[in-house]
């Protein structure tokens, strides 16, 4: 029997990249890496910036929408008309409270003044007319200012009267235009203002 015949295993050399070998460079990956780890952050915050402007850029779109949509709700003639309203009804109520808040500080004031029958206005008329008589009698419990129309026998009692009125302290501005009559009868207005008891 013939020998078998080895067969011969050729192995096929391993080609070698002298290129890739002889090109690495170590700090330069270590650069790359570094530039890398430096950009990431940057970029972090790049992002979170776009994100905040984006969000404030759309509240802001959101915002003049809203302005616009008013705007258009206000022009409306419509809406004029019905604020228009509100705007009158509201200054009448004003007015309204105004009026009634000075007619209540009015009558707390009148309050404190006296009337002609629960003072000593008409005592003090009554003790100056004398024998005098006294024909009607008007006090403005607003004002102060009283009206006396008295009736006098003698011309001259008039202007008595007047000045027992004057001396009494209770009047201030008594005045009067003059008499009317003869024989016994004469008439005349006195007018004056007067003084309350905590003003004197």
């Amino acid at each position: 029997m013939k020998a078998k015949r080895k067969e011969k295993i050729r192995i096929k050399p391993k080609e070698i990249n002298f290129y890739l070998k002889y090109s690495y460079d170590p700090e330069a990956v270590a650069r790359k890496q570094q530039r890398i780890k430096m950009i990431l952050p940057l970029a972090a915050l790049l992002l979170v910036v776009l994100l905040i402007f984006g969000t404030f850029t759309l509240l802001a779109i959101s915002k003049n929408k809203k302005a616009e949509k008013n705007e258009q709700f206000i022009l409306e003639p419509t809406n004029i008309s019905q604020y228009q309203e509100a705007v009158a009804k509201e200054e009448e109520l004003t007015a309204k409270k105004e009026e009634l808040s000075a007619l209540t500080k009015k009558q707390e004031e009148m309050g404190k003044k006296p009337t002609l029958e629960n003072s000593k206005i008409l005592l003090a008329i009554t003790d100056a007319a004398g024998a005098s008589k006294i024909e009607n009698c008007s006090y403005s419990v607003e004002t102060g200012k009283i009206k006396i129309e008295v009736d006098a026998a003698k011309a001259s009692a008039v202007a008595q009267i007047v000045k027992k009125i004057e001396a009494s302290g209770a009047f201030k501005a008594v005045k009067y235009q003059g008499y009317q009559g003869n024989d016994g009868s004469y008439k005349a207005t006195i007018e004056g203002i007067y003084i309350m008891e905590g003003e004197r």
